[in-house]
């Protein structure tokens, strides 16, 4: 397979023949994120804080099986390449998986507990194989860092585009199919297709590029993850992204119950917040890459961060039933969160391969797939904690989880919703501001000290 110059531009096909592939991912992770702590606790019937731990659970196991698809990755030999078919075995089996996991039997709670468990698992590994060399391709395709900038530019347009589809399209296709279990595995059914036929497009589209040299030395997965965790660069940077991941996780699992029992909306009020804060992100993503090119990437996606803390925080404002003519309130609000949310997304996955390129300088190795890896796997594991952090909150204050019908909330657990989407994430924003001044600290030290290969 011939490489990719080391310094060439992004060709628009590359771009979108990469960049499709994020549209599967995000209405693949968005789906979920939004909508599953709710189907469990409004549907399936879990009580609040155990469907939080049916989310987390699988995500744990992605910890251990991440890292190793990423060195299984690395290592394999096909006539395909060594990411292709990986892809493409994930594109296929992630989507049957998905629609299985929003398709489950009623059963007791201890029983439904365990097939939540057993459904999400293999749903998220089936995903992982696909998502683990699909994040590692950038560093591949170009050694440039502003052309890697470029097509994460291209990667965060779909992704916010598969953000759209599923916090948009998916609440609006359950009521379509009938709410209840019917018509979550209609809107599964529909979601499915979407995300499987662009998965499978990006891996068909997309050709490998630089690839490590024949004579490198291997590496054990246990030894990788050892030499990655001396790169502290990669580290203080993926300790400020999980924080950030633990608070995009508690505000989007708590969107439907903050828009259902807060505003009296339901389905169309996730609709409008998540079209509003998509949109958003896609007209000012050009604008991100200019101004972290202009001040630097680190300021920039600090920046971000705060923009997005300060449009959650603001969803306090909104009235406790919504009427028609607020609509334009939860607009506004999602556009200044979507604003700050598209520079996280886009800047922390540009920092990324930037990061790897340094362990590459310092030991002349390629080890792209291994750090995508940990990276990938930790992500879902904060993620988890932001849901299971929301359904402890919820559960405290005393939210009341049914089997499909309608239940009338206390103020207390209403109040606790409020909590759980507006204040708890923009907290946990702020706090990621702390690591994020040690990794621009240790960028500057980092740039004045020269490289050598080991």
């Amino acid at each position: 397979m011939t490489s990719a110059p080391e310094t060439s531009s992004i060709s628009m096909r590359t771009g979108l023949g990469y960049g499709v592939g994020a549209l599967g991912s995000g209405v693949f992770n968005t789906v979920p994120s939004v909508l599953l702590l709710f189907y469990l606790t409004s549907i399936v019937g879990l009580p609040a804080a155990l469907a939080g731990a049916a989310v987390l659970v699988p995500k744990i196991w992605i910890v251990l099986i991440d890292p190793f698809l990423g060195y299984w990755s690395d290592t394999a030999k096909t006539p395909w390449g060594r990411r292709k078919p990986f892809m493409l075995a994930g594109a296929i089996l992630s989507a049957i998986t998905f629609v299985v996991l929003f398709s489950l039997p009623e059963a007791p709670v201890v029983a439904a507990f365990l097939l939540v468990l057993v459904a999400y698992t293999v749903c998220s590994t089936a995903n992982a194989l696909f998502a683990v060399p699909y994040l590692s391709l950038p560093v591949e395709m170009t050694s440039d860092a502003h052309q890697r900038t470029r097509l994460m530019a291209f990667r965060m347009v779909f992704l916010l585009i598969g953000i759209l589809l599923a916090g948009a399209v998916a609440p609006i296709l359950v009521d379509h199919f009938g709410g209840g279990r019917e018509g979550y595995a209609g809107m599964a059914i529909v979601m499915a297709l979407i995300f499987g036929s662009a998965k499978l497009t990006a891996a068909i589209a997309v050709r490998e590029g630089r690839t490590a040299p024949h004579k490198q030395q291997a590496h054990g997965l246990i030894t990788q993850l050892k030499l990655a965790a001396k790169n502290r660069l990669f580290l203080i940077l993926l300790t400020a992204f999980l924080i950030q991941s633990a608070g995009i996780g508690m505000f989007s699992a708590t969107l439907p119950y903050y828009a259902q029992h807060r505003l009296g909306l339901g389905g169309d009020g996730v609709t409008v917040i998540f079209t509003s804060l998509a949109v958003t992100g896609m007209l000012v993503m050009p604008l991100w890459p200019r101004l972290s090119k202009r001040i630097g990437k680190i300021p920039a996606y600090t920046l971000s961060a705060l923009i997005f803390a300060a449009g959650v925080a603001l969803f306090l404002i909104t009235p406790t039933t919504l009427q028609s003519d607020h609509v334009l309130v939860l607009v506004l609000l999602g556009a200044v969160a979507g604003v700050g949310f598209g520079g996280q997304q886009l800047l922390s996955f540009a920092l990324l391969p930037d990061f790897i390129e340094k362990d590459y300088e310092l030991t002349g190795l390629r080890r792209e797939a291994a750090y995508a890896g940990v990276w990938s796997a930790l992500e879902k594991v904060a993620l988890g904690l932001g849901a299971m952090g929301a359904g402890a909150i919820l559960q405290v204050f005393g939210y009341v989880s049914s089997a499909g019908e309608q239940t009338t909330q206390s103020e207390s657990a209403v109040f606790g919703v409020l909590i759980a989407f507006a204040v708890a994430p923009a907290i946990v924003m702020v706090v990621s501001l702390w690591p994020l001044r040690a990794l621009y600290a240790a960028d500057r030290s980092d740039a004045a000290t020269p490289q050598q290969k080991a």
